[in-house]
C-alpha cells in the first residue's frame, strides 16, 4: 500500500516547487503538501488534493481489501504552523471515524461544533452534562429496545417537525409524537423551551462525538 501511496503523491506533486512530504507512523500515512506551491502555479490552494488522494488510493488499494480515511488539517506556515495542522488532521480523523466510520474524507474546518466537544473530552465536567442531559434516555433504550435518543436526533434533524421526523424514521406521525411524550415523562424537559432544546442538541452531538452512532 505505501507503494502505491508513494507513486500517488509523487505524480500529484510533480511539477512543484517545494515537493510534498510524507512518512509512515502507526500504520497511518502522515502527508506534508506545499499548498503555497500550488498557489504560485495557479492553482486553487491544492483544496482539492485529499479528495483526488482518496479517490487515487482507492483505486490503486481496491475498496474489497483497504478502507482509506482521510483527516485533513488546516493550511499552516512555518514548523509550528506543521504541528498544528498535524494535530488538525488527527482530530478530524478520529471525529470522522466516530461519526461517520471508516472510509471518508474530513476537514478540521468542517468539524463545527465537534472541534469543541473534542478539544472538551477529557473534561469531567462535559462528561458529567452528558450523562445528566441523556443518560435516562439511553438506557431506557437499551432495556426496552427502543429509538428515543434517535428519535430526538431525527425531531432536531426535521427543525422541530415531527411529520418530517416520522419521514426521516419512516415510521408514523404519531409514532414520533408519542415517542417525544415518553421523552418528555423520563427526562422531565420541556421540548418546548429553548433553552431545554438547545441543551438536548448539544448533549446529542457529545454522544456522537464520544460514542459514535452505535449507542
Amino acid at each position: 500500500r505505501w507503494a502505491a501511496l508513494d507513486e500517488i503523491v509523487v505524480r500529484l506533486g510533480s511539477g512543484l516547487e517545494a515537493r510534498p512530504l510524507w512518512r509512515v507512523r502507526n500504520n497511518a500515512a502522515e502527508i506534508v503538501w506545499p499548498l503555497a506551491a500550488l498557489a504560485a502555479g495557479g492553482h486553487e490552494g491544492g483544496r482539492d488534493f485529499p479528495a483526488t488522494l482518496h479517490r487515487e488510493l482507492r483505486t490503486a488499494l481496491g475498496t474489497e481489501h483497504e478502507t482509506v480515511s482521510l483527516g485533513c488539517g488546516r493550511a499552516n506556515a512555518g514548523i509550528a504552523g506543521i504541528r498544528t495542522s498535524h494535530q488538525e488532521a488527527r482530530q478530524a480523523l478520529t471525529l470522522s471515524r466516530r461519526l461517520h466510520g471508516p472510509g471518508h474524507v474530513t476537514a478540521f474546518d468542517d468539524l463545527g461544533i465537534y472541534r469543541l466537544i473534542f478539544a472538551a473530552e477529557a473534561l469531567p465536567e462535559l462528561r458529567a452534562f452528558h450523562v445528566e442531559t441523556l443518560d435516562s434516555l439511553l438506557t431506557y433504550d437499551r432495556d426496552h429496545h427502543a429509538d428515543l435518543v434517535r428519535t430526538l436526533v431525527a425531531y432536531f434533524q426535521a427543525n422541530g417537525s415531527p411529520k418530517e421526523a416520522a419521514t426521516i424514521l419512516g415510521v408514523h406521525r404519531n409514532t414520533v409524537l408519542y415517542r417525544l411524550d415518553r421523552i418528555a415523562e423520563i427526562t422531565g424537559f420541556d421540548l418546548s423551551d429553548a433553552d431545554i432544546r438547545l441543551r438536548l442538541q448539544i448533549a446529542l452531538r457529545i454522544n456522537i462525538a464520544l460514542h459514535g452512532d452505535d449507542r
